[in-house]
């Protein structure tokens, strides 16, 4: 199976931003996270809202995980269904989120 860009995404810093809306089963094969920053630490931030709801707590695949400057982070295995929303956060703009997948 070949697997495609379901989303890209630079957000403004300390912005919670849905990526991704599902219109239907899907699955986030590999999710690459990579701080462009030459010298600054990101924390990143990635949620699955189950039918939209509010984001909580058991949304969170990660939370405030640091990313070093000029390096990347690795999310395997992400999956949903029907109007599930993937919601992306980094603590600045120097950070984009990339997903390929099956949708």
């Amino acid at each position: 199976m070949a697997y495609k860009v379901l989303f890209q995404s630079n957000p403004a810093a300390t912005t919670d931003t849905t990526v991704y809306t599902a219109t239907g089963a899907f699955i986030v094969h590999t999710l690459y996270i990579c701080n462009q920053h030459s010298t600054d630490t990101a924390l990143v931030r990635v949620a699955i809202r189950v039918a939209a709801a509010a984001l909580s707590a058991p949304q969170y695949a990660l939370y405030d995980v640091p990313v070093d400057p000029l390096y990347f982070g690795v999310v395997r295995g992400l999956a949903g269904g029907n109007t599930d929303l993937i919601v992306v956060r980094a603590s600045h703009a120097n950070v984009s989120f990339t997903g390929y997948g099956d949708a």
